[in-house]
């Protein structure tokens, strides 16, 4: 994404304000199947104090400056380009700062649509505030998507589901590659797809990086430590290679590097809930 750092200051930011914002409910339950976008502009305040959201969002600050404080203290301090996120059932607050006029734009989900993604690994709610900067196709993208979102007629609503969570996807993954080494990390990644006995170690001096270094960037980019990550695509093989009732289980140790068949059953198991041999059973 290409990225700047405020559009506060030119026609855009005006346009972008006058937009307004759009709520739809699929109408299974408000909050629990909405969907939103908008724009806002807030005058200097404090906002949502102690409140206690009943859908997730995630809110990009265009302009203006702020904070915002979770419910266990911690601050952070808002600035453009910087995002923060609402959680299901979680506290917060924000202060609008007096100075450059406030814009924002933002994205809301309800909760048990929110509650998968995070089982994904997509948002994280120690980590309620990102700096993803601003990207002006994406803005113009959901600018256009609000205006959409607010004319649809009620039978096209599920057809926005998907372009909501692609507009949120590509803003929350935003944060994750502009502080680190995305080819590094794909990189990576394709190596351990490749091959599962793969040191870490070794993977982490191809990088030119040393372990810990190394481990914090895979993470932060993939949400996962590379040894978590060895982990499932050793057992993804693993599944593949079992289909073929002819390969033997201690074989399948083999092949993915593990120092035994015990030792392979137990992470699989620990994995998958039930031994390797068990599964190939149930596949059958």
């Amino acid at each position: 994404m290409v990225m700047v750092t405020s559009v506060s200051t030119d026609a855009f930011a005006a346009a972008a304000a006058k937009i307004g914002y759009a709520y739809r409910n699929l109408g299974i339950g408000w909050g629990e199947a909405l969907l939103g976008l908008g724009f806002l502009a807030k005058p200097p305040r404090s906002d949502g104090r102690g409140a206690l959201g009943g859908h997730y969002s995630a809110v990009l600050v265009l302009s203006g400056r702020g904070r915002y404080a979770d419910d266990r203290g911690r601050t952070w301090d808002l600035a453009p380009g910087h995002v923060f996120q609402r959680f299901v059932g979680r506290s917060h607050d924000l202060e609008v700062i007096a100075g450059e006029p406030w814009l924002e734009c933002w994205i809301a989900l309800g909760g048990p649509l929110a509650q998968g993604l995070a089982s994904y690994g997509l948002m994280r709610f120690d980590e309620p505030v990102l700096e993803c900067g601003i990207d002006r196709a994406w803005v113009t993208a959901l600018a256009r998507q609000t205006e959409r979102l607010r004319s649809a007629e009620e039978v096209d609503l599920p057809r926005f589901l998907p372009v909501l969570l692609d507009l949120l996807v590509r803003l929350l993954m935003a944060s994750r590659t502009r502080t680190v080494g995305p080819d590094l990390v794909s990189h990576a990644c394709r190596r351990l797809s490749e091959d599962a006995r793969l040191d870490l170690r070794v993977l982490a001096r191809e990088s030119g990086l040393s372990y810990e270094r190394f481990r914090k960037v895979f993470t932060a980019t993939t949400g996962e430590s590379p040894g978590a990550y060895r982990i499932r695509q050793r057992i993804d093989r693993a599944r593949a290679l079992l289909l073929d009732p002819q390969i033997q289980v201690a074989a399948v140790a083999e092949v993915l590097g593990y120092g035994s068949a015990f030792a392979f059953s137990a992470q699989f198991r620990a994995v998958v809930g039930i031994p390797p041999s068990q599964w190939r059973d149930r596949q059958g």
